[in-house]
């Protein structure tokens, strides 16, 4: 399965339990560039049915000054971005996150849970 984001291909890596992760053309021992999907199941309690969650995650390391990297990360409740990051790796960052959660295949997992394929 390969999801492709602005041009990018990302190609499944690991898909257990409850996580699935795809790899960019980024992506290598130095650097990560790397989409996660993750779902918990609601709890139900006797008065309530719960609440499912699902989460959507890019990540992708950048040079942040010299001989220095960190990642940005953006999903979920958080958007991490390293000091130091540029502001066009933040952008490119970004637009890549807003297209990937344009992407049906995230619809698909954000309202029924459903992995990627």
């Amino acid at each position: 399965m390969t999801i492709t984001v602005n041009t990018k291909a990302y190609n499944l890596d690991v898909a257990s339990g409850n996580t699935v992760r795809f790899l960019g053309p980024g992506h290598s021992f130095q650097a990560v560039d790397s989409i996660t999907f993750a779902r918990t199941a609601p709890k139900p309690t006797k008065d309530f049915a719960g609440v499912s969650r699902a989460v959507v995650k890019l990540t992708r390391t950048v040079p942040t000054g010299t001989d220095q990297r960190a990642n940005i990360i953006l999903g979920g409740d958080t958007h991490t971005i390293p000091v130091g990051a540029t502001e066009a790796d933040v952008t490119a960052a970004l637009a890549d996150y807003a297209a990937l959660m344009a992407d049906v295949s995230v619809k698909a997992f954000v309202a029924k849970h459903i992995f990627p394929k």
